[in-house]
C-alpha cells in the first residue's frame, strides 16, 4: 500500500515525495489524455520511450520527478509480471519481442 501512495503522490503533484518514497525519477501512465497532463504528465513517444503493449499514443504518457531525468534515455518501457496482459508484448522494430 506504501507504493500506492508514493505513485499517487508522484503522479499528482506531489513529485518530491513520490520520489523519495519510489526511488525513482519518472513515472509512466496509460491514462485519459485529458486528465493527466494537469499533473504534469505528457506524451511519452516524442521522448523516445515505447509501451511493450498497443496501447494509443495519446494515452502513454510519462513525468519527470527529477529534471532532466529522461535525458538519452530512450526505448521500450517494460511492466513488471503482474501488469502483464493477456495480450502480450508488443513486437519490436525486427518483428520480435521489443526488450
Amino acid at each position: 500500500m506504501a507504493a500506492v501512495r508514493a505513485v499517487h503522490a508522484a503522479a499528482f503533484g506531489r513529485p518530491e515525495e513520490g520520489r523519495r518514497s519510489l526511488d525513482h525519477d519518472v513515472v509512466v501512465v496509460v491514462g485519459h489524455p485529458a486528465f493527466y497532463p494537469r499533473f504534469g504528465f505528457v506524451p511519452a513517444r516524442p521522448l523516445g520511450l515505447r509501451c511493450e503493449y498497443p496501447v494509443d499514443e495519446e494515452a502513454f504518457m510519462v513525468s519527470e520527478l527529477t529534471p532532466g531525468a529522461l535525458h538519452g534515455r530512450r526505448g521500450v518501457v517494460m511492466y513488471a509480471p503482474a501488469f502483464r496482459l493477456a495480450a502480450g508484448p508488443a513486437e519490436g522494430p525486427e518483428g520480435g519481442l521489443a526488450r
